[in-house]
């Protein structure tokens, strides 16, 4: 389903840093602020806002009471509803 996957061993900088977020898009010749980043951790959403790219927050009970304040949108599933938001984030 990815077209392209990274590992933060491949990179310097591990999240709050920005530098996965960014290796991804130049492998996919993607630029930042054309990308969707779905993320649920607070150190994930701060290091795809610094990307520069577009953040959705998921409060992923799996991964505990995360701050994702930072994210454009802060959702708790990815039913329709949801992935209506999504789409008008996106300006779909």
């Amino acid at each position: 389903f990815f077209p392209t996957v990274v590992s933060g061993e491949e990179v310097e900088n591990g999240k709050p840093a920005p530098d996965i977020f960014v290796r991804a898009a130049q492998r996919m010749g993607i630029r930042p602020d054309r990308c969707l980043v779905i993320e649920d951790s607070r150190n994930g959403v701060q290091g795809a806002i610094a990307a520069g790219m577009t953040c959705v927050g998921f409060r992923n009970p799996q991964s505990g009471n995360q701050d994702l304040r930072g994210a454009h949108l802060i959702i708790d599933s990815f039913g329709p509803g949801q992935r209506s938001e999504i789409a008008r984030l996106l300006g779909e």
